[in-house]
């Protein structure tokens, strides 16, 4: 008869497996620094991996704190001291990351919270007169918001929040220096650096970066007319003074500056509905499910219509999806080749002022599905898509992705 295992050594057994899931998740894409018993409860001290930077640098990298916490069961809570959440001033630690374990072999799961999801979700007590975060597995458990279920996108989110929090730290050194040291930084808050794309249609990474890389120019010219007017204040001689300002006066780009603008309209209501949709799917634990989409029906889309080349110009492509709505999974999905005139006689689908039926559209027959129609043979080809037919269709990008994944967005939130 086997036997019981005494609970302190079950609790040793349970922290250090959490500990070993923990490093094995980490060590895919960080640096995992010596550990120090006193720095604020961490288990793990991460770096990203920046070969051109150490910690004796002047400015070294942003570390993050991860601490590992395993749970026997949803009768089990953690607690974790407020000051390892918020800092002095009140601010969420945004470098501090908690992994919860539990399940042993296939039942393994990991859960996944922020600072600022252990701030918003879950309330403090006092414990030994230390004020602490109670983090219970029931509340944990019976949520797939904090469910790991994509380990790439997880720390792909950490290593964002690192990367925006390296950049946040030279914020002061910047703002008083407009140094030519300095460039233009590809850090962005780490919600938008889900892929997931409006039907504003604007590539937020890529547009904030030119944005980035506009303002970081103007700096520089900045730079060069302070450093002008700077040497006209200190001048002593009038006539070099002068020369000065002349110079300073046939610049174009000076004269233009009042009448520079960096705002653009469609890229902030682009940034705007981003957030929303992340936020609000992250809210509900199928952000992670949502970014699958695009690739499933792509995938699907693409072995289809290889098969259907060439393509008539008179025929819609026709996309069946029925989804779990609550999970956001497909649970069947069907392409069709058929007529433009039976589909859209079949739908009641009218034509447009010209006497042309509609070259896409959605039609929607049940609640929890939709069709998606496109002429997928009439596509504006290039001398050089025509030479290999196949991988054009293959590689492409087609707008109808992103146009199913937001109806289906649209559908479950606004219909």
């Amino acid at each position: 008869m086997q036997k019981k295992i005494p609970p302190y050594i079950k609790a040793m057994q349970n922290g250090a497996l959490g500990e070993i899931r923990t490093k094995a998740f980490l060590m895919e894409r960080f640096w995992i620094l010596e550990r120090s018993i006193d720095v604020d409860g961490a288990d793990f001290i991460i770096q990203r991996r920046l070969s051109s930077k150490t910690l004796l640098d002047k400015r070294p990298p942003r570390l993050g704190f991860v601490q590992a916490k395993f749970y026997l069961s949803s009768a089990t809570t953690q607690y974790i001291p407020e000051s390892y959440i918020v800092d002095e001033h009140g601010n969420s630690r945004d470098e501090f990351f908690l992994l919860c374990h539990t399940g042993h072999e296939e039942n393994a799961k990991i859960f996944f919270l922020t600072a600022k999801l252990i701030i918003s979700d879950f309330n403090t007590i006092i414990q030994s007169g230390i004020r602490k975060y109670a983090i219970s597995g029931t509340r944990l458990f019976t949520s797939s918001k904090y469910l790991i279920q994509s380990k790439s996108n997880t720390l792909n989110r950490i290593e964002s929040q690192l990367r925006l929090a390296d950049y946040i730290s030279n914020q002061e050194f910047i703002s008083w220096n407009l140094s030519t040291d300095f460039t233009a930084s590809s850090a962005i808050q780490t919600e938008f650096m889900e892929p997931i794309e409006t039907s504003f249609g604007a590539d937020i990474p890529k547009e904030f970066q030119r944005l980035k890389n506009n303002a970081f120019e103007i700096m520089s010219r900045i730079e060069e007319w302070h450093d002008t007017l700077q040497s006209i204040v200190r001048e002593v001689d009038p006539i070099q003074a002068s020369l000065s300002i002349r110079k300073l006066e046939l610049d174009e780009d000076f004269k233009k500056l009042s009448r520079t603008s960096l705002y653009d309209d469609n890229f902030y209501f682009s940034c705007k509905s981003h957030l929303n949709m992340v936020n609000t799917l992250d809210a509900d634990g199928i952000l992670d499910n949502f970014i699958k989409l695009k690739k499933i029906i792509k995938g699907s889309v693409v072995k289809f219509l290889l098969n259907q080349l060439p393509l008539d110009e008179n025929v819609l492509h026709v996309i069946s999806i029925t989804l779990d709505m609550e999970s956001l999974e497909i649970t069947s999905f069907q392409n069709s080749i058929i007529s433009i005139e039976e589909y859209c006689e079949n739908k009641n689908i009218s034509k447009d002022n010209n006497g042309n039926f509609p070259y896409k559209g959605v039609h929607r027959p049940s609640c929890d599905s939709l069709e998606y129609f496109w002429k997928a043979g009439k596509i504006l080809f290039s001398s050089n898509s025509l030479r290999d037919l196949k991988d054009f269709y293959a590689n492409e990008d087609f707008y109808i992705y992103n146009d199913i994944v937001n109806k289906i967005y649209e559908l479950k939130y606004h219909e």
